[in-house]
C-alpha cells in the first residue's frame, strides 16, 4: 500500500492490461466508507499505463481507485489502494 500525503497534489497511476491508446478506461476513487471523492475517464500514459491527474487528498484515510475498461465482449478492472497520511 503506497502512502500519500494529505493536501498533496499526485497523479495516480494504474496498469490495464490489454487496453489501447483508442481506450476510454473510466474511474472512480472512494475512501473505505465507500463514499466517491472523484470520478472521471483516465488519461492514457504509454503501453498498458494510465494516470489520473492531480488528485488531491484532503482527508487522513484510506482510498481507492478503481479503474473499469469496457471492452466489446469484456469488462477489465483493477484496483490500487493508497493510505493518506501527514508529514512525519
Amino acid at each position: 500500500m503506497q502512502t500519500l500525503q494529505i493536501n498533496e497534489a499526485v497523479d495516480l497511476t494504474i496498469v490495464l492490461p490489454g487496453s489501447l491508446e483508442t481506450d476510454s478506461p473510466t474511474y472512480e476513487i472512494f475512501n473505505s466508507s465507500g463514499t466517491v471523492v472523484q470520478s472521471g475517464v483516465l488519461v492514457f500514459v504509454r503501453d498498458e499505463l494510465w494516470k489520473v491527474s492531480s488528485f488531491t487528498p484532503t482527508a487522513f484515510q484510506t482510498i481507492v481507485l478503481k479503474a473499469t475498461n469496457v471492452k466489446e465482449f469484456s469488462t477489465e478492472k483493477r484496483e490500487n489502494i493508497y493510505r493518506v497520511g501527514g508529514n512525519a
